[in-house]
């Protein structure tokens, strides 16, 4: 019985912190500047750098992901959050 509850809080708890940081890099990818626009090529550059950063970030919690699934505490749909911001990472890399 406790390692049943164990088992829940530790789902709850890993769960708790992979939304907290794929939230994170969602709203760098989202929410900082705009998607393609020719007339800074300054601020571009810097949205491309971020979208890189958030792709380095996703290889991460792709990694804590891992463990979080190794142990048995998340299922395996736990790995479609890193690679959907992944993906999305890329769009906007190329579109910088």
């Amino acid at each position: 019985m406790t390692s049943q509850v164990g088992a829940r809080v530790a789902a709850v708890v890993c769960g708790a912190l992979l939304v907290a940081v794929n939230g994170v890099l969602g709203f760098v990818t989202f929410a900082v500047g705009p998607w393609r626009s020719a007339e800074d090529a300054e601020a571009l550059a810097v949205y491309r750098d971020l979208a890189l950063a958030v792709l380095f970030g996703c290889a991460l919690v792709a990694a804590l992901t891992w463990v979080f699934v190794k142990a048995r505490w998340l299922g395996l749909w736990w790995y479609a959050l890193p690679g959907l911001l992944a993906v999305l990472s890329l769009i906007r890399v190329g579109m910088a």
